[in-house]
């Protein structure tokens, strides 16, 4: 019986754990920088925040950070992967104020795009380990030593 294995390759724990950390301090950066959130009418030109949870808003300015620039590139593909959702609900006229479950629909994107990016992380990790561990096998066979299975 081949053996099954329990852990995760090393660069793809390190992708996840790194993830990971990118999104704690996401969530810390939204605590620190959210502020408290009433739906209203808006005023005249009045911009909606890109992301409300439980009374929560993030405000707009901060969506242009650079933490916010950064974190859009790093997770550009899960970003991409998510946005049929947020198109679909766009092209409906829901807007960012009405609130589900007390999280505005650019809420529900924002988890669906960190989901996403574990996934995203995962995958990318597994290609990795997987190309380090044929150029070990070919380094090893050009040196006339292959690794036992």
């Amino acid at each position: 019986m081949g053996h099954i294995r329990t852990s995760l390759p090393p660069f793809t724990k390190l992708l996840l754990l790194a993830n990971a950390v990118l999104w704690l301090t996401f969530a810390i950066n939204f605590v620190v920088k959210s502020y408290l959130y009433q739906p209203h009418q808006k005023l005249f030109e009045e911009q909606s925040p890109p992301y409300i949870f439980w009374g929560r808003a993030f405000p707009f300015d901060e969506y242009m950070s650079p933490f916010m620039r950064a974190t859009r590139l790093i997770e550009a593909p899960s970003f991409y992967a998510a946005s049929p959702f947020f198109r679909y609900f766009d092209s409906r006229h829901i807007v960012a104020d009405h609130l589900y479950g007390g999280i505005d629909v650019g809420g529900y994107y924002l988890i669906l795009v960190c989901l996403l990016s574990f996934a995203q992380w995962y995958l990318i990790g597994l290609l990795l380990d997987c190309l380090r561990r044929r150029l070990n096998t070919r380094r090893a066979a050009a040196n006339g030593s292959l690794p036992k299975i």
